[in-house]
């Protein structure tokens, strides 16, 4: 079970996308809190603060080149 209860560092359950990378890290696009980054049974959280154009991220992908893609409310 994922919830803040089980690990502190998870700042929101409220995830719109899920991306595996090549490295077997799960990449995950929430509502309005940002992009959260799984590995090594481990969450962390990247928001505006961290320089994301927005909060709010509808998709979590990869480009053709095998870099990270996010779509923002903002771009």
């Amino acid at each position: 079970v994922f919830n803040r209860a089980t690990h502190k560092n998870l700042v929101t359950t409220r995830f719109q996308s899920l991306y595996e990378a090549d490295d077997g890290a799960l990449w995950l696009g929430t509502e309005n809190s940002g992009v959260v980054r799984f590995s090594e049974n481990k969450f962390e959280s990247f928001t505006t603060r961290d320089g994301l154009p927005s909060n709010e991220n509808g998709k979590v992908s990869a480009e053709a080149d095998g870099r990270l893609a996010l779509r923002t409310a903002s771009g």
